[in-house]
């Protein structure tokens, strides 16, 4: 009996240490489940984070330079008519010249006449944005300029220097002329003689 009792006790034995086992197993798969999932969340935030990064850095990167062979920037600004104008990266009706200049510029004096010139004979073809840096001028003086050299065309104003600094404008005049799909022709930094400036245009219309 007492082999017996020993025998089925030794069982007994056996069923407490399994379920001690099944229970520590359990407790191992589910330690480790629960560290996957810590790395899976801390993999997944930084992730998240990296991605919000180059979000951030997307968003305050500066637009491209304009570059000869690529789209205009596009822009609206008010003009000196109340009129809004502007490039909006896409196809025109004419050709764009965007002269961004200042009444108190010497060599913008000087191109002025050429500028009317060149609209009054291609104006069928070619638009003229006279783009005033007003941050540096003013609407006054920009009123002034226009009136004394009889522009026809819109001239715009720019008093936060928005499309100034966009377009990289380092000094005056400078010209940017854009074709009709939108794509810079040339950058012409300072003056050129009149016949330059209409072989340019000729090129594109």
């Amino acid at each position: 009996m007492r082999e017996g009792s020993g025998e089925v006790n030794k069982p007994k034995q056996r069923g407490a240490f399994s379920k001690l086992g099944i229970m520590a197993v359990a407790v191992l798969i589910w330690t480790v489940a629960a560290g996957c999932q810590g790395l899976v969340r801390a993999d997944s935030s930084s992730g998240q984070a990296a991605a919000g990064q180059r979000d951030d850095a997307q968003e305050t990167a500066a637009p491209a330079a304009p570059e000869v062979g690529r789209r205009a920037p596009s822009f609206t600004l008010t003009a000196l008519d109340g009129g809004s104008y502007g490039v909006d990266g896409g196809s025109r009706d004419k050709v764009l010249l965007i002269n961004f200049w200042a009444s108190w510029c010497d060599p913008c004096k000087l191109e002025a006449p050429d500028l009317v010139k060149l609209y009054k004979n291609y104006r069928e073809h070619l638009d003229i944005y006279a783009v005033n840096v007003t941050y540096l001028d003013s609407e006054e003086d920009a009123k002034s300029f226009a009136e004394q050299y009889g522009f026809r065309f819109p001239v715009l104003l720019d008093p936060d220097n928005k499309v100034t600094k966009l377009y990289r404008v380092i000094g005056y005049p400078t010209t940017v002329l854009v074709d009709k799909k939108g794509v810079i022709r040339q950058i012409v930094l300072g003056i050129r003689s009149y016949e330059e400036m209409e072989r340019y245009v000729k090129d594109v219309i």
